[in-house]
């Protein structure tokens, strides 16, 4: 899901009631993408998939699916 610009991962028992809530409920994809990182990996590949609507029509998300990675 991504909010506010970043990409978050969503945990199976995801019960956040707001979007403000998911950053604080859910895991931030560039957290996992600097963790490969720094542990030295040579080669490391995140896929992510993620549907292009917002699963939670009354919060105020402003793209569909994810945003852009920055790696």
């Amino acid at each position: 899901m991504e909010v506010d610009g970043q990409n978050y991962l969503i945990p199976v028992d995801f019960d956040a009631q707001s979007e403000d809530e998911v950053k604080y409920k859910s895991l931030a994809a560039g957290m996992v993408q600097d963790l490969l990182h720094r542990r030295g990996a040579r080669v490391a590949i995140l896929i992510l998939d993620a549907c292009r609507d917002n699963p939670y029509r009354t919060w105020k998300s402003t793209s569909g699916g994810l945003a852009e990675n920055e790696r």
